[in-house]
């Protein structure tokens, strides 16, 4: 059971440093550090997390990086080596998804084992009602493994992407004042122009019809206002003035 435990911890750490992206952020966005038993296993996955929460990637080939400074200490190096290397020579044969499937019994397993250890050292003070409070809650909680989906800052794509799709929704105007602050017409949004008679709405209207025509936009112009005929006279003033 040990061993099928600590295989099944050291797998994670694979998946952590040098799986799939998809996998890594689910490890993050579900797994802490404390939950390994293994103090080694503890200081690679607080690295490794914070890699990844940083620069939105695995950490890879950079792991010894990270550890530099236990990997030159001399009391410790070897059982971080060993590691290491286990987690290296893995890296290629694991089967994420298996692992992936066994990541909520992991997290329930290691969860359960903090609140008993937790527990215990409340009795051991004679607190017997917040001992028997700990217990309680830990027998109610439920653990769901959940995807945080975006990690702003780092999903730039993701995060940034949305500014590059309203631009190619929008309807510049032309009109350096409107376009600099985004007061233009954008495709899913209202747009409304107000104004007394005679200001010039359905000039303004033609306006930006034109404006989005050339922005090869398609334009369906629909006036319950006048003609067609005076319409194709409007729209020929303002292509060609």
């Amino acid at each position: 059971m040990d061993y099928l435990k600590q295989n099944l911890s050291e797998n994670l750490l694979v998946l952590l440093c040098f799986g799939k992206e998809k996998d890594a952020k689910l490890i993050v966005s579900n797994v802490t550090p404390n939950l390994f038993d293994n103090k080694i296993y503890r200081d690679i996955a607080h690295k490794a997390i914070e890699f990844f929460k940083k620069f939105g990637s695995v950490v890879g080939g950079h792991l010894p990086e990270l550890l530099e400074d236990e990997l030159k200490d001399e009391s410790k190096s070897q059982l971080y080596q060993k590691v290491i290397e286990n987690i290296y020579n893995n890296s290629e044969n694991i089967n994420s998804t298996y692992v992936i499937n066994d990541l909520n019994n992991f997290i329930r397993m290691q969860q359960m084992k903090i609140d008993v250890k937790e527990t215990a050292e409340l009795l051991q003070k004679g607190r017997i009602d917040e001992a028997e409070s700990k217990l309680y809650n830990s027998r109610k909680k439920r653990i769901e493994i959940f995807d945080a989906g975006i990690f702003f800052g780092v999903d730039k794509e993701s995060t940034l992407g949305f500014k590059k799709e309203i631009e190619q929704d929008q309807i510049l105007t032309g009109i350096p004042a409107l376009d600099k602050l985004g007061h233009v017409p954008t495709k899913g949004e209202l747009y409304t122009l107000m104004g007394r008679s005679g200001d010039g709405k359905s000039w303004f209207l033609i306006h930006l019809a034109k404006k989005a025509s050339q922005q090869r936009k398609k334009v369906l112009h629909i006036s319950l206002e006048m003609g067609y005929k005076r319409l194709l006279s409007r729209y020929a003033q303002s292509y060609w003035g």
